[in-house]
């Protein structure tokens, strides 16, 4: 997913970063971490300016998280796409002044990304493959894909 087409589901625009050191997208590949952070340093007020924010891009090994405190070390604020467990990044909340992102679980995202594209669903169809997939967008277009003319519902059957 492009930022262009980027759909600002979880209000990203609307939150307060000047105080943060640290956001951090967790999810699993094909949540829309990347996609996120792009849409931040081209679109959000305490995001845009230039030389402000280092990313950093698929953590998921925990021996990565040493980059991590390397950079806050030294006075780093930080965009992480992260494959770790949301609850280990709150560890780091405690240090550090961080806004955590957790995309694996919100529904509400793919609901949103069904109807742009116009694809019948219903809420227990969309729960059931949050609770199977994640809430991603890689694997809710691979089923698309392999069931192209059936609505959301009948392709995850």
């Amino acid at each position: 997913m492009s930022h262009r087409d980027f759909d600002d589901a979880m209000g990203l625009l609307s939150r307060d970063l000047r105080q943060r050191r640290l956001v951090v997208f967790c999810g699993a590949s094909g949540s829309g971490k990347s996609s996120a952070i792009e849409f931040l340093l081209e679109q959000h007020p305490h995001c845009a300016a230039a030389g402000q924010w280092c990313v950093i891009e698929e953590l998921r090994h925990y021996r990565d998280l040493r980059s991590v405190w390397r950079a806050l070390r030294h006075g780093q604020r930080l965009l992480i796409a992260s494959h770790l467990p949301h609850r280990l990044h709150r560890c780091l909340a405690l240090l550090v002044s961080t806004e955590l992102i957790e995309l694996d679980w919100q529904p509400h995202k793919i609901v949103r990304w069904l109807q742009a594209r116009g694809i019948h669903h219903s809420s227990a169809a969309v729960n059931r493959f949050c609770q199977i997939f994640g809430a991603n967008y890689h694997d809710a277009q691979l089923i698309l894909n392999h069931y192209p003319a059936a609505n959301f519902d009948q392709a995850l059957g």
